[in-house]
């Protein structure tokens, strides 16, 4: 990855930011939008900037603090924990405050709290604190508050998968009814990921990289049937979902919306395994259903 840094003044208000990139070789590009609320620092006597999540923190020879920030906001590849950086905006000069940080998993539920106290030796003081501590009380309710979101994935599962139970689920079209019944009977996370990674440790194409490039795979093609297919249900559920993931992208498509005296119908050619399928769009929404073969990748009569 390239980490650049772009810093500009700007007033208070609502904006919205785009970041272009493009290879100027292949012509290729790519654009990412966000809105982003500049807050007004000088309304109250004391406030807080946003919070960044560091990845890395070290010192430079002159004393200064040099931060790596955390881009994806995936906080579960940093084994020994983080730093949270944000900046107190103080303009009377108060002295000291109480830094309070607080975690919540997505039910809102407490899961840790820290404190300590800071000098706030100028009118803008940059803070940095870790996420452990021990429970505190007593506290009366902050001056000042703000927050961030991030996230805990594990580091040798596919970025895309965000839930264990549906991920096993999505392994219907490959594992063996055995294999899919045995995760799916798992009582804990726990046992749940340790059966899931043992399902795909044996299907590993090179157990000497820490990849295991079949997983990234098959997860790949799951996020894009999903995005791509769905309409009533799921797009990995439907029958394009199901040939997408099972064979990959088709080497040739032939698309009929719009023939006379026909339903729209789609035709997914497959060279390499001599193989072909036909979807027709039967109610008009599209909702393509598998009509060649007659029966399905199992065997099953349609």
């Amino acid at each position: 990855y390239s980490l650049a840094y772009q810093s500009l003044e700007i007033s208070p208000g609502n904006y919205q930011i785009s970041l272009v990139v493009k290879d100027e070789h292949s012509r290729i590009g790519g654009k990412l939008t966000r809105a982003m609320l500049i807050s007004d620092y000088n309304k109250e006597s004391l406030t807080l900037s946003d919070i960044m999540i560091v990845s890395r923190l070290t010192t430079t020879a002159e004393g200064k603090s040099r931060i790596v920030p955390n881009i994806s906001g995936n906080v579960g590849t940093e084994g020994d924990g983080f730093f949270l950086y944000f900046e107190v905006y103080d303009t009377t000069a108060s002295g000291a405050v109480t830094l309070t940080s607080k975690i919540y998993d997505q039910a809102k539920e407490l899961l840790r709290e820290s404190s300590r106290e800071e000098r706030l030796s100028t009118a803008r003081t940059q803070a940095f604190m870790t996420v452990e501590a021990v429970k505190v009380g007593g506290e009366t309710g902050p001056l000042a508050s703000t927050s961030r979101t991030f996230t805990v994935r594990w580091s040798d599962i596919p970025m895309s998968i965000t839930d264990l139970s549906k991920a096993v689920e999505q392994l219907r079209y490959v594992a063996q009814p055995s294999e899919y019944d045995f995760m799916r009977d798992a009582t804990t996370d726990a046992e749940r990921k340790t059966r899931f990674l043992d399902f795909w440790n044996k299907r590993d194409p090179d157990p000497s990289t820490p990849r295991n490039e079949l997983m990234e795979e098959y997860y790949q093609r799951v996020e894009y049937a999903t995005k791509n297919f769905g309409h009533f249900i799921e797009g990995w559920k439907t029958d394009m979902g199901m040939v997408y993931i099972r064979f990959g992208p088709p080497d040739n498509v032939e698309r009929h919306p719009f023939d006379a005296g026909n339903k729209p119908f789609e035709v997914w050619y497959y060279y390499q395994f001599e193989r072909q399928f036909i979807f027709v769009d039967d109610s008009g929404f599209g909702d393509y259903r598998l009509r060649y073969p007659t029966t399905d990748l199992w065997g099953r009569i349609r």
